[in-house]
């Protein structure tokens, strides 16, 4: 006989390995794996692209990003300006090159 050990999988052992992204009503929260993905940026730039409806973040200067507050953003005039309503939590996928997050919500 042979047996083979059973080892579930959790969803936290899932999520500690890819960054997360939370969109609530008027916020978007960036996980710790996400934060340092981007090397803990201060400030973000948020953009969306409304033909795949992916939004991207990444890391921006003071002057033309959105703050970053511990680990959540003020993200309601974003959310309005491209009618934006989804609520849940996303897995990002990173991109080294542009060093971004790429988030797909629809």
């Amino acid at each position: 006989m042979s047996f083979e050990v059973y080892r579930p999988r959790t969803r936290a052992t899932t999520k500690a390995k890819s960054p997360i992204i939370r969109l609530s009503k008027n916020s978007l929260v960036l996980s710790k794996v996400a934060r340092e993905r981007l090397n803990n940026p201060e400030y973000l730039e948020l953009a969306f692209d409304t033909d795949t409806g992916t939004i991207r973040i990444k890391p921006a200067g003071k002057v033309c990003g959105v703050s970053l507050k511990k680990t959540k953003v003020a993200a309601k005039g974003f959310f309005e300006s491209f009618k934006i309503s989804d609520i849940g939590n996303y897995i990002a996928d990173y991109n080294a090159e542009e060093n971004a997050l790429y988030v797909k919500i629809a």
